[in-house]
C-alpha cells in the first residue's frame, strides 16, 4: 500500500515540475514576443497605413498596381 502511494506522490511530482516547466517557457515566449512587438512599434504603426510604400522603403523594390482587366 505504502509502494502505490509513493508511486502516486511521485507522480504527481513529476506532474508537477512539468507544468512548472512549460509555465516558465510559455512566460519566455510571450515575454520575448512583448519585447519584439516594443522592440518594432514603428512598424507596426506602420501596417496602418500604405504596406505598399512601406515595403518599397525598407527593401528598395519598385512595387507596381496589381493589373485590373478592362471591363
Amino acid at each position: 500500500m505504502e509502494k502505490q502511494e509513493e508511486e502516486l506522490i511521485r507522480r504527481k511530482i513529476k506532474s508537477n515540475r512539468w507544468k512548472i516547466i512549460t509555465n516558465i517557457f510559455l512566460i519566455i515566449v510571450l515575454l520575448g514576443i512583448a519585447f519584439y512587438v516594443i522592440k518594432e512599434i514603428e512598424t507596426f504603426k506602420m501596417l496602418n497605413q500604405d504596406i505598399c510604400k512601406f515595403c518599397m522603403e525598407k527593401t528598395g523594390a519598385i512595387c507596381y498596381p496589381p493589373i485590373t482587366p478592362i471591363k
